[in-house]
């Protein structure tokens, strides 16, 4: 295919190539002015844009199909002509216009002009049971959606940015490193004052504010691993917490944010009502000041999630904005990646607080009982309020029931059988008089998320979020600062600088040369076991050390090995540390496929316990002392594992539990294997 350069007649316009690259306009005879004119009424900078003329039609086709497959053009715009139909089969977005562009046009074009969007506000399987999805997930899902910037700001925590650099690189995405901190003004304090002091002090000592850091710069990038490291060591209080002074010292290459309204020190201002708005603002200019001098840069977030608190503080913090001259990001606090993955999200933070569907249950009876009874001045135990009059006691009974028939209506429609058994349990011993109902029945028991779009959305979805919140009658939040913040939010992800980071492993030296300590330690190992002249044995410990040493392990080892010599020394108990595999265990590959583990090679790309996608460097295979059994399936299968070697297997009641293989008797239905 020869290339435009070769063809005199066809005329083009033709920016560095980038990832920023947006749309290939075509037109008859695109001139200078014509250029500029089609440039101001698509809104659009000439930077993102390539005109290519249709004089020659069959060319035109030919340079298009080029171009597209060399950029990142997410759109061709065919200005007075017609598309070729050879162009509309492609994977892009086609768009025909003429002189007047309407207001579904325009906005189709502002949509896929910010289409990459970059959420900057984001957890994952780092925010230990609050993110509920994990790195790899959410890079297969930019994969399918072709987006650039591959961001996580966790709590607290910078324990993922390894794994986010490698998988950035490994699929040419834009890495932008952050953080959540938890930010403390009193932290310094000496804990062991905390009883001594009164009950203000305490709350403030208690109460954290949140603050999304982003790495502008390497500088930035080491800076925030200083902020963390030091709330980790000086700042711990259930989280670690750094504090504004200790932001201000190490602030350079950073660009903050005044996050979330919930948690943001900045938001929390602007909806004191102790205060007026005119205080409110004053005091929320001087933090906006603090931080925009500690920083590079800082910025008000404007989160979009479908709860009406926050429509408020998007309100206010626009009007402060405007105020200020700020410049906006727009954020969703992405904890989860579908919207369908809410009630999933809700179930992990019900592990993280050591809570049941049965508390939930109850929590949704306490909506319903609690404010009925209190408007009678009743209390919500059977047992209680017995010097009622009768029809009291019938009323308070009818609501008690209303109350817990939502509840069993709930654990019903969700197939919760087994709860509903423990629900209805707690409910008989409260008749006996084993318990109390009342203490149970709180609506806060289960805490959850108000909003329910915590999400990885799209632009279509952050825009119908805002129709949906906001929309055009909404005079503060309009359309024209919707779009402004969402150019703001893309500027502040394409001004933060590639760089490198070093992803070699870090381990303390325990040893001047830690290869020669591990062998010396493993040879004295296998003479004690009378080992050392056995020939497969010395072939197995020449392949394990080969193994370690390639992958620099050694100190890991070594580690270990004093971890383990304490504990046996100080009668301490720790677990085997044993795999148990067998031929037929089966190994997810990246492509989904499940391969017997004897059928892996070296170069499979395999999915490990974490989601991760691996190659096999190396397999091998060794003999166990063990007896083995083989175990045969009704469709020809067949097993060969130790006897001890656990199988999940499904009883005549339905109930699934692990058997021992030898215990497993003829006829059982295997679960899992």
């Amino acid at each position: 295919m020869k290339s435009y350069l070769d063809l005199p007649n066809i005329d083009v316009i033709k920016p560095k190539r980038n990832a920023y690259m947006f749309a290939i306009i075509t037109g008859p005879n695109p001139s200078k002015e014509y250029k500029e004119y089609t440039l101001n009424r698509l809104n659009l900078d000439k930077e993102q844009c390539m005109f290519i003329s249709m004089k020659d039609h069959e060319h035109c086709i030919n340079i298009l199909e080029e171009e597209i497959a060399l950029t990142n053009a997410k759109m061709v715009i065919f200005s007075h002509c017609e598309a070729p139909d050879q162009i509309k089969k492609l994977p892009i977005h086609v768009l025909e216009i003429d002189d007047e562009i309407n207001d579904e046009t325009s906005l189709k074009i502002k949509k896929m002009s910010f289409s990459d969007f970059p959420h900057l506000h984001l957890h994952d399987e780092y925010s230990l049971r609050d993110g509920l999805s994990t790195a790899q997930q959410r890079v297969d899902l930019m994969m399918e959606r072709n987006w650039t910037y591959l961001t996580a700001t966790n709590h607290g925590s910078v324990g993922g940015w390894v794994k986010q650099y490698v998988l950035a690189k490994k699929l040419g995405m834009k890495p932008i490193f952050g953080v959540e901190a938890y930010t403390n003004r009193y932290r310094n304090l000496p804990k062991e004052n905390f009883k001594d002091m009164d009950d203000d002090m305490k709350i403030k000592y208690r109460r954290n504010n949140h603050q999304i850091l982003l790495a502008k710069t390497i500088e930035g990038w080491f800076n925030i691993i200083k902020i963390q490291n030091d709330a980790e060591l000086n700042g711990f209080y259930y989280a670690p917490r750094t504090d504004p002074d200790y932001l201000m010292q190490h602030g350079k290459g950073i660009i903050g944010t005044s996050t979330d309204g919930g948690a943001g020190e900045i938001p929390q201002i602007l909806n004191d009502e102790s205060i007026t708005w005119d205080e409110r603002l004053l005091k929320a200019k001087e933090r906006y000041d603090f931080y925009k001098e500690a920083f590079d840069d800082f910025y008000i977030e404007l989160n979009l999630i479908d709860w009406d608190k926050q429509c408020d503080t998007n309100r206010k913090l626009i009007l402060f904005g405007e105020w200020v001259g700020a410049k906006y990001v727009i954020a969703i606090d992405v904890h989860y990646l579908r919207q369908e993955d809410s009630a999933a999200h809700d179930v992990l933070l019900m592990i993280r607080d050591n809570k049941t569907m049965v508390d939930k249950a109850l929590g949704i009876a306490a909506t319903h009982i609690k404010p009925k009874l209190e408007n009678l001045g009743l209390s919500s135990n059977p047992k209680s309020d017995e010097w009622k009059d009768e029809n009291e006691r019938k009323d308070k009974k009818e609501i008690i029931q209303e109350g817990l028939d939502y509840a069993r209506k709930f654990l019903k429609d969700n197939g919760y059988k087994d709860s509903l058994k423990e629900f209805e349990a707690n409910l008989e011993k409260v008749e006996r008089g084993e318990g109390s109902l009342d203490s149970n029945l709180r609506s806060d028991a289960v805490w959850e998320f108000e909003g329910k779009d915590f999400y990885f959305k799209t632009l279509d979805n952050i825009y119908e979020s805002w129709e949906r919140m906001h929309g055009s009658e909404d005079e503060i939040f309009t359309e024209e600062v919707f779009w402004r913040a969402i150019e703001d939010t893309c500027n502040l992800a394409k001004s933060i600088e590639s760089f490198d980071i070093d992803t070699s492993i870090k381990l303390p030296s325990m040893s001047k040369n830690s290869n020669e300590a591990l062998e010396k330690l493993c040879r004295r190992g296998m003479r004690k076991l009378g080992l050392e002249e056995k020939e497969d044995y010395e072939e197995r410990l020449n392949h394990e050390l080969s193994v370690i040493k390639k992958l620099d392990f050694a100190d890991y080892f070594l580690i270990f090995r004093k971890i383990i010599s304490y504990c046996n020394k100080n009668k301490i108990c720790y677990g085997p540390g044993r795999g148990c595999f067998h031929p037929n265990s089966r190994v997810v590959m990246a492509n989904g496929v499940s391969k017997s583990i004897r059928d892996i090679n070296i170069g499979d790309i395999v999915v490990t316990h974490d989601g991760d996608h691996k190659e096999v460097l190396d397999t091998f295979v060794y003999d166990v002392d063990e007896e083995l059994l083989e175990l045969e399936m009704d469709d020809g299968r067949k097993i060969t594992c130790t006897k001890d070697h656990k199988i999940l297997v499904k009883l005549d009641d339905g109930n699934e539990i692990f058997i021992a293989a030898d215990e497993i008797p003829e006829g059982a239905e295997l679960v899992d294997i």
